[in-house]
C-alpha cells in the first residue's frame, strides 16, 4: 500500500501551486462563476451537460474536498491557494458544497467568505437558493450548517487523539455554543467576544488543545481566542540528486572506473570515488588525471569527460522510479501538502532526464542542474540560483547534500544544510541517514 500511495496521480501545477481538478481542466476558459448570468442560475437547470462539462464551472467540492478530509497534512498555505483558485469557479449547486466551503475558508483565514459559506448552506431551502426546495428539504446542508459552525468557525479536530480547537468569532456573531460527545465524554463549548469556554458536563477529565496550548478540562476552562501566529522560519527545501534522491551515485562510481580501465588500465577505487561526489565531471576528469599522474590539456579532459557521459547516460537510460531512494516520492509530495517549496541542485548535466526517468520531474518548483550554471559545485552558485528561482532568500532554506564540500560552500553562502548518507558532516543544522528519515514537522 505504500507503493500504490507512493505512485498514485496527483496532478499539480507548478506555477499556480495548486493540485489540478483534472488532467484537462487547466485547458479550460478559466472564469468566475460570478459572471453567469444570475437568469441563467443555477446553471444545471438552465444549461445543458455538454455546455457545463465544457465549462469549467465546479458544482461543489473536489480538490478542497480533498483539503476537508486530509485536514492536518496541508500547510495554510496550500489551502489558501487552493481555495482562492477553485472557489471562485464553485456554483455551489449541491447541497453539500457550502458547509464543506465555509470550513476550508474558516482554516484559509478568509472569515467573511466563511460566514457567507455558512449561510448560504443554513438558508439554502429557506432562501430556495437552488430553486428546487419544493422537491424537499436538504438535510445534507442542514449538517453542513453544523460542520461550518464546528469545524470551520470553532476550528474542532481530532490530532493523535487530542480535541483540538482553534476558534475565532465572526463579526456578525456575539456567541455561539454547541455539545459534542467525545470518548463517553459530553463536553459544551462556547465561544464569544472574549474567549473560549469548554466545560465537562459527564465523563472524565482529559487534555484539549485550544491554539496550540494544552488545557486540561476537569470542570470549566477558558482560552483566549488569538491564534498564535507560528511562521515557519524555513520554506524551500534544495536537493541534491545523486545519493540524496536517486541512487545513481553508483553508477557514476562504475562509469569512472570503466573509463579509468578501458583507456589506462587504472584501478579507481570507491575511496578515490568519495571526492568525486557532488563535482562536475570536467572537474572530476581533472582530479581523475592527477590522480593517475597523467598530464592533460582541457581538450583531452573534456573529450575523456564526454565518454565517461557516455557510459553513464547508457545506465541511466535503464532508470525507473525503482532506482529513487526510499521515500523520496513520500517525501516530496509531503513537501508540496505541506507547502514548502523544493529544488534540485545539481552538477549533473542529465538532471533532467533521470527525473523525467524516476518519474518525478513535476514534483520540483526549480531544477538547476550544469547546464545552466558557470561555476559548478563546490561553488554554491547551483545553490544560489535555486534558492532565486524558488523565491526565496539562502536563509529560508535547507540544502540536502551528501557531499562535505558542497555542504561547506552552501553553508558559507548562509543556507542551512542537511548531511545525507549516515556521515559524520560539519557544517550541518542536522544530519539523516537517508531522505525517508527527514520529519518534515520538525524542520522549524
Amino acid at each position: 500500500f505504500r507503493k500504490i500511495s507512493e505512485r498514485m496521480a496527483l496532478p499539480y501545477d507548478p506555477q499556480r501551486r495548486i493540485f489540478v481538478q483534472h488532467d484537462t481542466f487547466l485547458d479550460k476558459k478559466l472564469e468566475p462563476a460570478s459572471g453567469i448570468n444570475p437568469e441563467e442560475r443555477p446553471i444545471s437547470l438552465h444549461w445543458s451537460w455538454d455546455r457545463i462539462l465544457r465549462s469549467c464551472f465546479i458544482k461543489q467540492a473536489d480538490v478542497l474536498q480533498g483539503l476537508y478530509f486530509l485536514e492536518g497534512a496541508f500547510g495554510k498555505d496550500v489551502v489558501c491557494r487552493n481555495f482562492d483558485f477553485y472557489e471562485p469557479m464553485t456554483v455551489h449547486e449541491s447541497s453539500l458544497s457550502a458547509g464543506v466551503h465555509s470550513v476550508i475558508a474558516s482554516r484559509a483565514d478568509r472569515p467573511q467568505k466563511a460566514w457567507e459559506l455558512f449561510l448560504r448552506a443554513v438558508r439554502l431551502d429557506l432562501d430556495n437558493i437552488n430553486r428546487d426546495t419544493a422537491d424537499g428539504l436538504h438535510v445534507t446542508a442542514m449538517s453542513g450548517g453544523w460542520l461550518a459552525l464546528t469545524k470551520g468557525f470553532a476550528g474542532m479536530k481530532t490530532t493523535d487523539g487530542t480535541l483540538c480547537l482553534s476558534p475565532y468569532l465572526p463579526e456578525n456573531l456575539t456567541r455561539y455554543s454547541f455539545s459534542v460527545q467525545y470518548r463517553g465524554r459530553l463536553i459544551q463549548i462556547s465561544v464569544n467576544r472574549n474567549c473560549a469556554e469548554l466545560t465537562l458536563k459527564r465523563g472524565e477529565a482529559m487534555d484539549v488543545t485550544i491554539h496550540g496550548i494544552i488545557y486540561r478540562l476537569e470542570d470549566t476552562v477558558c482560552a483566549p481566542l488569538e491564534k498564535q501566529n507560528v511562521q515557519r522560519r524555513f520554506r524551500g527545501l534544495i536537493f541534491d540528486l545523486d545519493g540524496v534522491l536517486t541512487n545513481t551515485a553508483r553508477l557514476h562510481y562504475n562509469a569512472w572506473r570503466r573509463l579509468a580501465k578501458e583507456k589506462w588500465n587504472f584501478e579507481f577505487t570507491e575511496s578515490m570515488n568519495e571526492s568525486f561526489k557532488g563535482v562536475e565531471r570536467r572537474a572530476c576528469m581533472r582530479m581523475l588525471a592527477r590522480i593517475m599522474d597523467r598530464d592533460m590539456d582541457e581538450a583531452q579532459i573534456t573529450h575523456y569527460a564526454d565518454i565517461k557521459n557516455d557510459y553513464y547516460r547508457q545506465m541511466i537510460e535503464d532508470m525507473t522510479p525503482e532506482d529513487l531512494m526510499p521515500g523520496a516520492r513520500k517525501l516530496l509530495n509531503t513537501c508540496r501538502e505541506q507547502g514548502l517549496r523544493t529544488a534540485v541542485a545539481s552538477a549533473s548535466r542529465n538532471t533532467r532526464d533521470i527525473l523525467v526517468q524516476t518519474g518525478i520531474a513535476e514534483m520540483f518548483d526549480a531544477i538547476v542542474d550544469g547546464n545552466v550554471v558557470c561555476s559548478p559545485k563546490p561553488d554554491p552558485e547551483c545553490f544560489m540560483k535555486a534558492a532565486a528561482l524558488l523565491e526565496l532568500k539562502p536563509d529560508e532554506c535547507i540544502v540536502l547534500e551528501d557531499s562535505q564540500t558542497a555542504i561547506d560552500a552552501a553553508a558559507k553562502a548562509g543556507f542551512s544544510c542537511a548531511g545525507v548518507g549516515g556521515k559524520n558532516f560539519t557544517n550541518t543544522l542536522f544530519q539523516i541517514g537517508s531522505v525517508a528519515e527527514l520529519d518534515i514537522g520538525a524542520i522549524p
